[in-house]
């Protein structure tokens, strides 16, 4: 629709703003870099003859309905990472962990990540970080017949207690039985995952106070919460 410039009431074909704006347009448009409050944004008002109409930072992202402040609405807003960890955490060759043939301390910035857990040649500990709403991972087998050693998950905190339960694929002679080991829920901060085979997965959440914990151990012996 074409936009009216004379004769209307609401024509303004002198108006300051529209001769800023052209200017603006032909040769002076600038990177205005961070709002500020007296930034202004310009409309056309559809409902009232295409009146020119500006929002300043108060009224701008003002909705029926939106309560939140601009501030709360500019997603852009508190955020601290650096370009180079935005791309570190979109890149898919750092969603998971490898865990060396050594005693390993899971660190709260991998949540979210898959730990692979290789052919140990010792028992090894694994240590949780201190329990944190949200926290997650995934710890999984990397081998396939029987590990000769066994996993052991201790939590970072002793009032960081596993809930929940895993299932248990007993591959002893004869036919594999399946059972579920849970935790007791009064006072385990120990799992031990025992000479653990391929296709052993185990997920571990964190609420801020409790790991709860699902998945399936494959193994002759079965996993052992403490």
């Amino acid at each position: 629709m074409a936009l009216n410039l004379g004769g209307s009431k609401n024509a303004i074909p002198n108006s300051r703003i529209l001769t800023k704006l052209n200017q603006a347009i032909a040769d002076k448009m600038e990177d205005i870099g961070t709002a500020t409050s007296s930034d202004i944004m310009l409309f056309l008002d559809a409902s009232d003859d295409y009146t020119l109409k500006y929002g300043d930072a108060a009224n701008t992202l003002q909705q029926a309905g939106i309560t939140s402040s601009a501030a709360e609405l500019n997603i852009l807003d508190g955020v601290t990472a650096t370009a180079a960890e935005i791309n570190g955490a979109a890149d898919v060759s750092g969603r998971y962990v490898a865990i060396a043939d050594a005693d390993y301390a899971v660190l709260a910035a991998n949540s979210g990540k898959t730990h692979v857990i290789a052919n140990v040649s010792a028992d090894r500990t694994i240590t949780l970080p201190a329990a944190a709403a949200g926290l997650e991972y995934v710890f999984m087998a990397a081998v396939g017949a029987a590990d000769g050693h066994d996993w052991i998950f201790v939590a970072g905190d002793t009032s960081d207690l596993f809930y929940g339960g895993l299932l248990s694929v007993d591959t002893d002679a004869g036919p594999a039985t399946v059972a579920l080991v849970a935790a007791d829920q009064s006072d385990d901060d120990q799992l031990q995952v025992n000479l653990p085979q391929g296709g052993t997965c185990i997920r571990m959440i964190s609420d801020g106070s409790f790991w709860y914990v699902s998945g399936t151990v494959i193994s002759a012996e079965a996993p052992v919460f403490s």
